[in-house]
């Protein structure tokens, strides 16, 4: 018998947004809020984050917004939202 677990959370149970830098693995955690700045480049080692005439970081920008949005609905709103994350399989000892 195998059982998985399967985790659930609500935009409120998301505390931030980390951006990692491809150059220096340097990580910037963006905590939800009023936040709407999105750097363009690495605090640590200054490389660009975002390349030209992409669309990265409109979309990061529009998930910040939206997570927003999502957090400040009230426990009134017609049907509950939850992002599913993966979860694990456990396998019991005898059925490897």
């Amino acid at each position: 018998m195998v059982w998985e677990e399967r985790l659930f959370a609500e935009p409120k149970d998301v505390i931030s947004i980390r951006l990692t830098c491809g150059r220096c693995n340097a990580s910037l955690n963006l905590p939800w809020g009023d936040r709407e700045y999105v750097p363009d480049t690495c605090p640590y080692c200054n490389e660009g984050w975002f390349k030209a005439g992409s669309s990265d970081r409109k979309f990061i920008t529009w998930l910040i917004q939206s997570m927003n949005g999502l957090r400040q609905r009230g426990s009134d709103a017609s049907c509950g939202v939850h992002f599913e994350l993966p979860g694990r399989l456990n396998m019991p000892e005898d059925s490897r």
